[in-house]
């Protein structure tokens, strides 16, 4: 008899969901970073010219989640799930 485990273990939409909560979770992660990313640069740098790049690369990072977490929202969604 094969146990509730295996058989969830080898469904491939149970690895699917997995995966998508996985870069839904990847795209908050990045979205906190990036936040990290410019409120330490506006603390810790002295010149404006660094702070601006820092800050900048922050809302990269932030954007790059945002845009992760979406998708993996939008891929949900067009599953029915």
């Amino acid at each position: 008899m094969v146990g509730a485990e295996s058989f969830l273990d080898d469904n491939p939409r149970t690895r699917q969901f997995e995966g998508r909560k996985g870069m839904k979770l990847a795209g908050f992660l990045l979205l906190v970073a990036g936040w990290a990313i410019v409120v330490s640069a506006l603390a810790l740098l002295p010149s404006a010219g660094s702070r601006t790049a820092f800050a900048l690369a922050g809302m990269a990072v932030e954007l790059l989640g945002l845009a992760l977490a979406v998708r993996s929202h939008l891929v949900l969604e067009a599953e029915g799930e």
